[in-house]
């Protein structure tokens, strides 16, 4: 347990502290975190993470807080980040098991832009809940989920995302993943969807009725290895703009 009183930066404060196993931090309220960049990066060992009274409000970056750590378990009680702007690779192959966007109290991602490769590579995530996800004003959502091996089922219907411009490699290498609830998805300003879905072998139902591909650019490998698809209803998608379809429908062997 470590008690700070003062502004600081935890900057890379436990990078490759390999044995570390629970962290508790504690401040009287008066103590102002400016910036948590890589504070607990490869912590292989980190199962346990609660900091408690802490000012969050000007913090601007997440950026690969628990990258590659043991995390599974944590607590951010009135953590307030209204300021944060990038969470990108915060949990990337990390050991989460589920992750409720809604779930910690204050965690605010309201002003967030870059939540690219967010669960890239947490292999253990069996649970993401959207409700009351704040993701308005995200730009970059490539690679967030890619790789969560063990998930299922994906629910997405809260997320806005009418400013996400790069969506490729999302959900790539999701094998376990058999349905993906995005219907609701505002993808008209989006100009890279190539890989998306892409080694998803195991999806069975995708609803994209809503797509919005005016935009778009890049559709490269998007289905590629799609192999379980028994249909897909493309026959609304706009691809005026779209200059590469190189491997789009690659490997999807079940699709009629």
């Amino acid at each position: 347990t470590l008690k700070l009183y003062s502004n600081i930066n935890m900057d890379y404060m436990f990078k490759d502290v390999e044995d570390l196993i629970s962290v508790e931090m504690l401040s009287n309220g008066n103590c102002q975190v400016i910036s948590m960049i890589s504070s607990f990066e490869n912590c292989k060992s980190l199962d346990h993470f609660n900091i408690t009274g802490f000012d969050a409000t000007q913090l601007k970056s997440t950026h690969k807080l628990f990258y590659r750590s043991g995390l599974n378990l944590f607590s951010f009680e009135k953590f307030d980040t209204l300021n944060l702007e990038d969470s990108s690779y915060m949990f990337a192959g990390s050991r989460i098991t589920v992750f409720g966007f809604n779930g910690f109290n204050g965690f605010n991602t309201e002003k967030v832009t870059n939540m690219s490769h967010m669960f890239e590579e947490c292999e253990e995530l069996l649970w993401v809940g959207s409700s009351d996800a704040k993701t308005e004003n995200v730009v970059d959502m490539s690679y967030m989920f890619r790789s969560v091996t063990s998930i299922i089922y994906i629910e997405l219907n809260s997320f806005n995302t009418a400013k996400v411009k790069d969506m490729s490699f999302m959900f790539q290498n999701c094998e376990s993943l058999t349905q993906i609830e995005i219907k609701y998805f505002d993808t008209s300003n989006v100009l890279d969807m190539s890989h998306m879905f892409d080694n998803c072998y195991s999806l069975q139902i995708l609803d994209l009725s809503n797509f919005d591909t005016s935009n778009v650019k890049n559709m490269s490998y998007m289905f590629n290895y799609c192999s379980s698809m028994p249909k897909l209803d493309l026959s609304h998608f706009d691809t005026k703009n779209v200059e590469d379809t190189s491997f789009l429908f690659s490997s999807c062997r079940e699709i009629e």
